[in-house]
């Protein structure tokens, strides 16, 4: 079974894999993708979304990207963007579209729609 993103590192540091040996893990790559987030946040400066939204809906969003991300490898496409907390739910779900990512569209698209609905 996969290390989930907030787990403790397998290393023992005592820190959140997230912050310690993913980024080791992912390599050069993750240097590529770093900077195509950076680009990415600053295109939309106020990003829709927090982990400090209470509501049933975010959660269920939530819950639901950390489900799969728990399903999913270290090499495949959304994992880096998943895992790291660079991306809101609308620019990862972009991001799905682009690389056809179906699987994970058909769960979070609906949620993200629901979510959204809930806030107006």
């Amino acid at each position: 079974m996969p290390t989930k993103r907030n787990s403790p590192c397998p290393c023992e540091s005592g820190k959140k894999f997230k912050k310690c040996c993913l980024n080791r893990m992912l390599g050069e790559g993750a240097l590529v993708s770093q900077d195509f987030y950076n680009s990415f946040n600053q295109a939309v400066p106020f990003p829709i979304g927090s982990p400090d939204d209470n509501s049933d809906e975010f959660q269920q969003l939530e819950d639901w990207a950390n489900r799969y991300l728990s399903a999913i490898d270290v090499d495949h496409p959304l994992f880096a963007v998943l895992s790291d907390h660079l991306c809101t739910h609308s620019q990862i779900i972009d991001f799905a579209r682009n690389i056809g990512a179906h699987d994970y569209l058909s769960g979070a698209e609906p949620l993200y729609t629901a979510w959204r609905r809930s806030r107006k």
